[in-house]
């Protein structure tokens, strides 16, 4: 791994694929076996399986619970909670799912709300004051929102949940995608993507593409503006920024192109190519890219990837052991779940090993 400030050039190819077992989640896969140990890492949302979670309803069965403190590592709490939906954070709370009720536990591992909704399939996510939840009442499946604070219902909407910011969700019914305000629930916007179109949300607002190759974008306030036109089949929303609009495609002859567009001028920024997946999050510290066992710091203005360290295929300490999650960055450092179902903490510059569980 190259160190901290080392840059790759515009149409440099990265590094190529390794055989990394790794998914975006943590299911009965990526926790110990037998006793279906999941960590819960405060503040770290990233490391749940969201809506992945809402293709069926598992049984009930046992599954031990614990808070960490993302300092230290240490065990704030440990509970024992009859399903195997995965919890997320929402502050200072945690958030969990069992049968038909929701309920939200402190630091200190008391209950702070509870609310019955119908038959969960599981919590979707956890964006801003809003907790998402996907329901079966009366057999059909509704996109209940919470607010993460009281556990109060602020509204529902038939279908799945699909994309979430502080500001506004994405739901789906169907093949009908629709943009409402978090708070309010109030429709902003429909519209049907088709096959091979996608969508994403952040700041700025939710972006998405269709197959007639144009990028829109609708605001918190519901105004659309198109950010670009002539782009090809398959393009996906990788980031959206206050400022930026960051998507890629592929070609024909296997590489992947990746464009960055200015929100307010519709000026293409930039233009990368690489042989590689590549995937995108924005962090507290800013935005970055993850590409096969790498993770770089990403300009989104200028679209250069530096090495940032904090991210190896394996455990640094224990190279036969396999990372099995995305890495979560937040504070300085950057965690992950490895094969033997613990959870390692790096710093984010020098890939020291902060601490780790167990």
């Amino acid at each position: 791994m190259g160190s901290r400030g080392e840059r790759l050039s515009e149409v440099e190819s990265l590094p190529p694929n390794r055989d990394l077992a790794h998914n975006g989640g943590v299911n009965e896969d990526t926790t110990a076996r037998g006793s279906r140990s999941i960590r819960t890492l405060a503040a770290v949302a990233a490391l749940a399986i969201g809506a992945a979670a809402c293709s069926g309803v598992p049984e009930p069965r046992p599954s031990q619970f614990e808070l960490l403190d993302l300092a230290t590592g240490a065990t704030l709490w440990s509970l024992e909670v009859d399903t195997q939906r995965q919890p997320f954070v929402a502050g200072d709370l945690v958030v969990l799912a069992a049968d038909d009720r929701v309920w939200a536990v402190d630091e200190d591992g008391e209950d702070a709300w509870e609310a019955t909704i119908g038959r969960s399939l599981s919590i979707a996510y956890v964006a801003g004051e809003t907790v998402y939840v996907v329901a079966i009442p009366d057999e059909e499946p509704a996109v209940v929102a919470l607010d993460s604070t009281t556990g109060a219902e602020r509204w529902r909407r038939p279908g799945f949940f699909v994309r979430a910011s502080d500001t506004l969700a994405v739901t789906r019914d169907g093949g009908d995608h629709t943009v409402v305000d978090s708070a309010s629930g109030d429709l902003l916007e429909s519209f049907s993507l088709g096959r091979r179109g996608d969508v994403n949300v952040g700041p700025a607002g939710a972006v998405y593409f269709k197959n007639s190759g144009t990028l829109r974008l609708i605001d918190d306030d519901g105004e659309k503006r198109v950010i670009a036109k002539g782009l090809p089949e398959r393009t996906k929303v990788a980031l959206v920024t206050a400022d930026t609009v960051v998507v890629h495609h592929a070609s024909r002859n296997r590489t992947r192109t990746i464009l960055g567009y200015d929100i307010a001028t519709k000026e293409r920024l930039w233009r990368r190519v690489t042989e590689n997946n590549i995937t995108m999050e924005e962090t507290e510290l800013g935005a970055v890219a993850l590409i096969h066992g790498t993770s770089y710091d990403l300009d989104e203005r200028t679209g250069e990837l530096t090495p940032n360290g904090g991210w190896t295929a394996t455990d640094p300490e224990a190279p036969q052991v396999a990372v099995v999650s995305e890495p979560s960055f937040s504070g300085g450092s950057v965690r992950y779940l490895t094969s033997s179902g613990g959870v390692v903490a790096l710093d984010r510059d020098s890939n020291d090993v902060l601490w780790r569980d167990p």
